[in-house]
């Protein structure tokens, strides 16, 4: 890297560019390394259908992901061959997933994780489906 070669004399610009200039390094470090400075275990974070069972086998609790946008949450509103109110079928964290189909050749082979629906504003159209909600990227959050 350049900086690993030569040091960065940051005596050559003006006092108020040297605080730009940290404050900017500084928050690439917070957005790079935000789980060093927000400590928390695997052991402590959850997916999202750990979530839904943690509340009560009820959808619409809200999430946030680590990649995005500070502010930013979304509504969980629907997890694959989920009914409401209803235990997950499988064995947790993960829950087992989506099964081919009967006829398949593949016949209740697990196809791939459990697709969740998301719903927010800010969201093209309003909605995300994500085949990564046994995830640990996620933080349950309540709306402002």
């Amino acid at each position: 890297m350049y900086f690993q070669k030569k040091e960065l004399n940051l005596h050559r610009f003006p006092a108020q560019a040297v605080v730009s200039i940290r404050s900017l390094l500084f928050r690439a470090c917070q957005v790079k390394y935000k789980s060093l400075l927000n400590p928390q275990t695997m052991s402590e974070r959850l997916n999202i259908y750990q979530m839904y069972v943690k509340n009560g086998c009820k959808l619409g609790f809200y999430v946030r992901s680590e990649n995005w946008k500070p502010g930013r949450y979304a509504k969980v509103v629907d997890i694959q061959n989920v009914e409401d109110g209803q235990m997950i079928a499988g064995e947790p964290p993960y829950f087992g997933g989506f099964k081919y189909p009967a006829g398949h050749p593949k016949e209740g082979i697990i196809m791939g994780p459990r697709l969740v629906t998301l719903e927010a504003a800010w969201l093209d159209n309003g909605v995300r489906i994500t085949d990564r909600g046994g995830n640990y990227t996620w933080e349950q959050v309540s709306p402002e």
